[in-house]
């Protein structure tokens, strides 16, 4: 459920500013939105702080992962502060430091096919009226040299040759290019460089030290973010005199809370139901079962809108589903359940509802599984496992037409809750053709793409339901407005058979992944074979093709088991998922 919201307004006096902040942090319900969006110094050095830190965090994270467990320090000492001062300063040395020897590297590069020489000395000679210049040249290339001129090849290879030219003053060839003398010697380069990474190691074991105690950082990056937080709420308040002005929502049901505070800090306060253009946050309140599909939400970014439906419910249960058919073997299942329980014992930091939906999905897996008769492609399995096989379930055509009677069944929820909400106005009318459309798409599926014959009446039925989404998407008064939304009516209807289709794809990969473990399942262990090393290397070949198998599976549930739920469905519900998430002012510091 999407909790009502109610738009809030509190005066107060501007000297009494920090301390209106302070009570509206401790009440932690009103998501504040800025009056004004000017920027000040505070803001801005604020950012960057934060932004500093979560790189120095992100830098000490790498770090533990590429580090070995013998790396491991102990406790610094250190505060959270401390630690985050400490690892700033490493990671801009070891950024400085980092470019220096890229800068060196360049340079000894440039340098290694002259020798080692002493720029000062030959410019010192230069000076003396001894003409020393340093050239490179195509291996073949022939010049014509002064006279007095002295040529010393310094090195060749294939692609050039370096040479010294001495009492050439004023000579040039189109064939030789010079080289400017340099300030530095290799040898000073060198020595340089070697210092730099000597420098650059010792800093990266600091850091390496460090590196156990990263979850520490998140102490004082809240600090820094809570910090940000309020100097944004402080400049984003509207001002009149004496007087300020802050804006926000509140969840209807802490009213009472604001009032409480509001009179006993004697605050002027107003709360109005939000304007259909005002930005009202999305704060989603699921009963404990559904919970952990919110998981998806975060991952994906995605957030219904104020004004829209929480389809949490539809979506646990459908992706539940897809999950299922799109891997479909219970041993993967179970593997899946094992990690799952790994998690939960052994990552205390793991997010919230994760080993949840983790535990949902496994279990949905597994119960397909069971169902199909899937375990790791292999035909013979024991009997009272094959008495669970429900044999429907293993039919190419029935499966199939299961596809899309689930497509037909997703999409009338979508516009069945549609009737519902709209059930006072005629308009619900054309979410009843689309259900009716729906179904008709479904037994045209059956009759177009897997040849069975077309249930009596659907020819009917999408013929009133055409009537009724026509006649009754756009309200008689508002035809002259929406007139160009009706022109595209004929182009949905037809792309609604594309959508009950498209759940097909749940059949098409699933299957796909059983047909390649059977397949290498047979070459892997043919039945005429009884050689134990064929047999060892089979069971290498199996493993890493299920490996991949289990990725690709986890790939197709990103790609197809969201899509059904995030697009299919959400289109027909009419979600557009453009939800700003509820953000109450609350933060740790008591000042800024």
């Amino acid at each position: 459920m999407i909790v009502p919201m109610k738009k809030v307004t509190i005066l107060s006096l501007a000297v009494h500013r920090d301390e209106m902040l302070g009570a509206l942090r401790d009440l932690g319900a009103v998501h504040v939105a800025p009056l004004q969006t000017q920027t000040t110094g505070d803001v801005e050095s604020a950012r960057r702080q934060l932004d500093e830190a979560r790189a120095a965090q992100a830098a000490l994270e790498r770090v533990a992962q590429d580090s070995p467990p013998s790396s491991v320090g102990a406790a610094t000492g250190e505060t959270p502060d401390q630690l985050l001062r400490s690892t700033l300063v490493l990671t801009a040395r070891l950024r400085d430091r980092h470019d220096r020897l890229q800068r060196l590297d360049e340079q000894i590069h440039h340098l290694a096919p002259l020798g080692h020489f002493d720029p000062a000395q030959l410019r010192d000679l230069n000076h003396r009226g001894i003409s020393i210049r340093l050239f490179k040249s195509e291996p073949k290339a022939v010049f014509t040299l002064p006279p007095e001129a002295v040529r010393v090849e310094l090195r060749r290879d294939k692609s050039a040759v370096h040479f010294a030219l001495i009492n050439a003053a004023g000579w040039s060839d189109a064939s030789a290019t010079e080289f400017p003398l340099p300030d530095r010697s290799l040898a000073d380069l060198t020595h340089e460089h070697d210092k730099t990474a000597a420098d650059q190691a010792e800093d990266e074991a600091a850091l390496v030290s460090l590196a156990p105690h990263k979850a520490a950082l998140a102490t004082a990056i809240a600090d820094l973010a809570s910090r940000l937080h309020w100097l944004e709420t402080r400049d984003g308040m509207g001002a009149e005199g004496p007087l300020l002005l802050l804006q926000g929502y509140l969840p209807a049901r802490d009213l009472d809370r604001l009032e409480t505070v509001a009179r006993r800090r004697g605050w002027g306060w107003l709360a109005e139901e939000p304007a259909d253009t005002d930005p009202v946050p999305t704060l989603i309140d699921s009963p404990r079962w559904i919970r952990p599909v919110h998981i998806m939400f975060d991952m994906l970014g995605i957030l219904p809108g104020y004004r829209e439906v929480d389809v949490s419910p539809i979506f646990l249960i459908f992706f539940s589903l897809f999950v299922a058919m799109l891997v479909g073997d219970a041993v993967y299942g179970l593997l899946f359940l094992s990690l799952t329980l790994l998690i939960k014992f052994k990552w205390k930091a793991a997010p919230r509802h994760l080993v949840p939906l983790a535990a949902i999905l496994s279990v949905s897996t597994i119960v397909w599984g069971v169902l199909t008769g899937s375990y790791l492609g292999f035909e013979a399995i024991p009997g009272p496992l094959r008495a669970l096989r429900i044999d429907w379930l293993t039919d190419t055509t029935q499966i199939q037409k299961f596809c899309f009677m689930i497509g037909a069944v997703h999409m009338s929820i979508a516009h069945g809750w549609n009737v519902w909400r709209l059930r006072r106005q005629w308009t619900a009318l054309s979410h009843v053709g689309w259900i009716g459309s729906c179904w008709a798409m479904y037994a045209f599926a059956n009759y177009l793409v897997l040849g069975l014959p077309l249930l009596p009446g659907a020819t009917a039925l999408i013929g009133l339901s055409v009537f009724l989404i026509l006649g009754f998407t756009v309200p008689v008064r508002d035809i002259k407005k929406e007139y160009a939304s009706l022109l595209t009516l004929p182009l949905s209807i037809i792309s609604n058979f594309g959508d009950v289709v498209s759940y097909l794809r749940l059949y098409l990969v699933g299957s796909a992944s059983v047909v390649l473990i059977k397949a290498f399942n047979g070459i892997a262990f043919p039945s005429d074979s009884a050689n134990i090393l064929f047999t060892l290397l089979g069971v290498l070949i199996i493993f890493a093709v299920h490996i991949l198998n289990i990725m690709l599976s986890s790939l197709a549930v990103l790609v197809h088991g969201v899509r059904l739920n995030a697009l299919e469905f959400s289109t027909h519900m009419g979600i557009q998922w453009l939800g700003l998430k509820y953000n109450p002012f609350r933060i740790r510091k008591d000042t800024p």
